[in-house]
């Protein structure tokens, strides 16, 4: 699909104001233009407050909008993410063009730390309006998919999805620091709100799903630091039982992706009051951050590559 450049511009801030030693309230908002949509311009604001009644005891509630462009993650800057973006290029499912996801997510969250364990307990529930299907390999007229270079971008249709969430985080030995996170959700779908439903219909799907669904979701994360190498490593490993299929034919089920990454100091490199730092990290994961984004946004991937990424990091 020839195409002209993509200009993208955001801006974003935040803040936290303690109105005293037991409450604080969080505000903060992020304006993005894409000339790339019909409607450029998207304001994305979150609020939060948090209770402390007691020293070990934290309750938490957060309400916020989320809107996110097809192919954002393209043109996230260095200071959002850990490596430069990798340049893809990307393209509508059909005809019907780009259209952003636009999320609202509520949470209510305790978390409570007992004898060197942080116990948390969240129910949260989600709007997202145009749910986005993101589908690499998939081949373009008589273009074989190796022969393409870039994905496509979809939507889905409409969900709502209401669930709750338990995470246990405990530091295993003096640099070793792990967590364990299930959720259970119920998502009722709207599938005929899909502008793109005829073309997911003929090539992928499995990405139109049931009416009601139930998704179980198993994430666990590793990190560790070695004092005398200066070195960190993360591992990250998530299980769910409603991944989209490789084939775009098969019903949704049980599957992982994982997310390894080695952080290296440079001490000898070190000069000018800077600090040096290589990463190499392996993962077929595909999005930064599953942060109170929609549950479904890495579950629609198909066929997300595996990727090698390294590179040197130089802070001043």
């Amino acid at each position: 699909m020839p195409e002209g450049a993509r200009n993208v511009g955001a801006v974003y801030a935040h803040d936290d104001w303690k109105l005293s030693d037991i409450i604080s309230i969080g505000y903060g908002a992020h304006y993005a233009h894409y000339d790339y949509l019909n409607e450029p311009a998207h304001f994305s604001p979150r609020l939060s407050a948090t209770i402390s009644p007691t020293e070990h005891t934290r309750i938490r509630a957060t309400a916020l909008r989320q809107v996110a462009a097809p192919g954002a993650e393209e043109f996230l800057p260095p200071s959002r993410t850990q490596v430069l973006p990798p340049q893809r290029t990307f393209a509508p499912l059909s005809r019907a063009g780009f259209r952003p996801e636009d999320t609202r997510h509520y949470e209510l969250a305790v978390e409570r730390v007992l004898d060197g364990v942080t116990l948390g307990v969240r129910a949260f529930q989600q709007t997202t309006d145009e749910q986005m299907v993101t589908v690499f390999g998939l081949s373009a007229g008589d273009a074989i998919p190796a022969e393409i270079g870039h994905y496509f971008v979809g939507s889905a249709g409409d969900v709502d999805v209401r669930g709750w969430g338990v995470t246990v985080t405990h530091a295993l030995a003096a640099h070793v620091r792990g967590a364990v996170a299930y959720s259970m959700a119920d998502a009722t779908w709207d599938n005929l709100k899909s502008s793109d439903r005829y073309r997911m219909a003929r090539s992928m799907p499995s990405a139109l799903r049931e009416d009601n669904e139930r998704i179980h979701d198993f994430t666990t994360s590793l990190e560790t630091e070695f004092p005398q190498s200066s070195t960190r490593l993360f591992l990250l490993y998530k299980i769910n039982s409603a991944y989209i299929r490789g084939d775009g034919l098969t019903p949704p089920g049980l599957d992982g992706r994982w997310d390894v990454q080695v952080h290296q100091a440079l001490p000898f490199m070190r000069f000018t009051k800077s600090d040096w730092e290589m990463l190499i990290a392996v993962r077929n994961l595909f999005r930064e951050s599953f942060a109170e984004t929609s549950v479904y946004d890495e579950l629609l991937v198909a066929r997300p590559p595996k990727r090698l990424l390294g590179g040197i990091t130089v802070k001043f």
